[in-house]
């Protein structure tokens, strides 16, 4: 390596352990340190914009490299990153993933530095840093997400490490601003409470403050907030943006005008113990578990199917949740021992066919695993055959996918055939409480096979799934053509007591409006395409159409990546920064800049997009320049 070169190698994906310390780092004397780290955080009606800024530096006389890791939500998606060189800020460019590497390959050869920056993978981003002495690099990376609630509130979490700053302390700042078209009622942080100022302009914003001079982590920096109860049929916020009308619908009635009480539930758990489930998984397992079996109500009915190279049914058929039932059923998991292989199917088969009509109940399978099917049916395409032709009730199959050597994506599909969503689990020491949490936001149902109907007609994307639980929402985004000035919302669904329905109209124009409505609206559209994708194969017009959006919208998708090359077509310097704008109601909301050809932000009438990222892992290198 050539002292006077700066070269970057960015990550994003492979295993959080392996990314903390196995990456390798090509030090010659001394590391690059973090000097300073500045985020700023916009949440507007639960669509969350985060911006990080870090300033590396060599201080001492010689070069050095080091590695540095920032780990992102599970469910965000990377917007931006640039990189400050001398006077300059360089901004990546989405376009489609093959291109991509073709420009990149090209830049290399002509002896350009350049970055590709690609999402298949799990949601660490690293990059490795190459200085001469005394040399300083600025480091942006833009990324997004939709805040979902649970438990009645909304939460953003921040994860923050040690192992990040590569050894140093740097400065670091934190700042938020929450703007909502309702009250915030309640707004707290964790772990970082005595340094975090919060301020309550409006009765709709919030905003909150941390800076520490000389920064250690205790955590990830937690901010959990809550907003006024919306009228039984929901909320409408609107936005529109001179051609066509973006609206969010946000449903969520409270238990007391579905019938009084959550609706009985009938669920099956299936929980893996093959051989590669011994040890800590198991005890995690077992501790999770027996606290859920703890949760159950006195009229929901259960079961346990275990599963290893056989399958092993604790009851013939659910049995209500007495307490001598659940302490003869924590016993049954108490008892259980990893050995043997993995027969997935048969395990799902059985718990699928012991689902039993009942009438105004909510019927739903939990099922974790650590492995891929290796005993029995082993085809996923005959095993996902099984589970929709078994699946008589249409009820909801919850995958749980254990650890790191799951299929992740066949799991997913699964899940969203049957109306629901897939969950990792990630092996840490806090792994029985990421299962509990899960289950806490499916323990109480409240409607199921719930259904929207709008006029004028709108293309709409639901986000949340069929079935609505206590303390949750569902959330519904759709785009009208024109400018409206009402929209009829209906909604129909299964409460305890039979069929419910609920009505409203809404006006849009004196009504709540959020340009960030735009945003989420294709959000939802992305990712369709993405589910659609994981359930029916990569298709050439579904592809297309996700490919199409990503680089219109300028996200890294698995079908774009985003290229950074310094000094060429697909350098992208100084876009406009992101900013704030106000919303008719006086709340913040986070406005939709002009770009320049970094493309991380799109002008109104093309939205931006954030888009879940996908499993696996991802190699992004940025090219050294070579000087002969």
């Amino acid at each position: 390596m050539r002292k006077g070169s700066l070269v970057v190698v960015l990550v994003v994906g492979g295993l959080m352990a392996l990314l903390l310390s196995d990456v390798p780092v090509e030090a010659e004397s001394a590391s690059p340190m973090m000097r300073s780290m500045d985020v700023s955080i916009s949440i507007s009606n639960s669509y969350a914009v985060t911006r990080v800024h870090g300033t590396i530096a060599n201080p001492e006389d010689s070069a050095a490299t080091a590695t540095f890791n920032f780990q992102v939500p599970e469910e965000a998606f990377i917007s931006n990153f640039s990189l400050g060189l001398g006077n300059t800020t360089h901004y990546g460019k989405v376009v489609p993933a093959g291109q991509a590497r073709e420009a990149y390959d090209r830049a290399v050869s002509e002896g350009r530095n350049a970055g590709l920056l690609a999402s298949r993978g799990r949601s660490v981003f690293s990059y490795s840093v190459s200085l001469k002495a005394g040399e300083q690099v600025e480091v942006g990376l833009v990324f997004e997400q939709y805040l979902r609630m649970k438990g009645g509130a909304y939460e953003y979490s921040l994860c923050l490490d040690d192992r990040m700053f590569g050894g140093a302390r740097p400065s670091v700042d934190i700042s938020s601003m929450i703007g909502y078209s309702c009250d915030i009622t309640s707004v707290s942080v964790e772990n970082y409470t005595a340094a975090t100022t919060i301020s309550r302009p409006t009765a709709g914003t919030a905003s909150t403050a941390y800076r520490s001079d000389r920064f250690t982590a205790g955590g990830n920096y937690v901010i959990r907030y809550s907003v006024g109860r919306a009228p039984a049929a929901g909320s409408l916020t609107s936005h529109f943006d001179g051609r066509d009308t973006y609206f969010m619908h946000v449903f969520e009635p409270g238990v007391s005008e579905l019938g009084g009480d959550p609706m009985p539930k009938q669920v099956i758990f299936v929980l893996d113990r093959s051989g590669s489930m011994s040890g800590e998984k198991m005890e995690q397992v077992k501790t999770a578990f027996k606290g859920i079996l703890r949760q159950l109500r006195d009229e929901d009915t259960f079961n346990l199917v275990s599963f290893s190279t056989g399958v092993s049914a604790w009851k013939g058929s659910p049995v209500p949740a007495t307490d001598g039932n659940i302490d003869a059923a924590v016993s049954e998991v108490e008892g259980l021992s990893a050995s043997g292989s993995t027969n997935f199917d048969g395990a799902l088969r059985k718990a699928l066919d012991m689902l039993q009509q009942q009438e105004n109940s909510a019927a739903l399978v939990v099922m974790l695993t650590d492995g891929l099917p290796t005993a029995g049916e082993t085809d996923k395409d005959t095993i996902r055959s099984n589970a929709r032709s078994r699946n008589a009730l249409g009820s909801p199959i919850y995958c749980l996918g254990f650890g790191n050597d799951v299929d992740f994506d066949f799991l997913k599909a699964i899940s969203l055939e049957s109306g629901a969503r897939a969950l990792r689990i990630y092996l840490e020491k806090d792994a029985a409480d990421q299962i509990k949490d899960f289950f806490a936001t499916v323990a109480n149902p409240l409607m199921k096979d719930v259904g929207f109907t709008y006029y004028p007609g709108a293309e709409t994307h639901i986000l949340g799934g069929k079935c609505l639980y206590d303390g949750s929402q569902l959330v519904v985004v759709g785009r009208t053509a024109g400018q409206p000035s009402a929209m009829s919302v209906t909604v129909k669904g299964t409460d305890r007591d039979g069929p419910a329905s609920f009505g409203g109209t809404y006006d849009l124009a004196g009504g709540p409006r959020d340009p960030t409505v735009a945003r989420f609206f294709e959000f939802a559209r992305i990712s369709d395409l993405l589910d659609r994708i994981t359930v029916e194969g990569p298709g050439s017009s579904l592809v297309a159409g996700a490919t199409n959006l990503s680089v219109q919208h300028g996200f890294v998708t698995p079908y774009s990546s985003m290229l950074v090359d310094i000094g060429g077509d697909g350098d992208g310097k100084s876009p406009e920064r992101p900013t704030v704008s106000v919303m008719n109601d006086g709340s913040p909301s986070p406005a939709t800049p002009k770009t320049g050809a970094g493309g991380a932000y799109a002008p109104y009438g093309s939205e931006l997009i954030p888009v879940a990222l996908l499993a696996g892992l991802v190699l992004v290198a940025l090219g050294k320049r070579r000087n002969g």
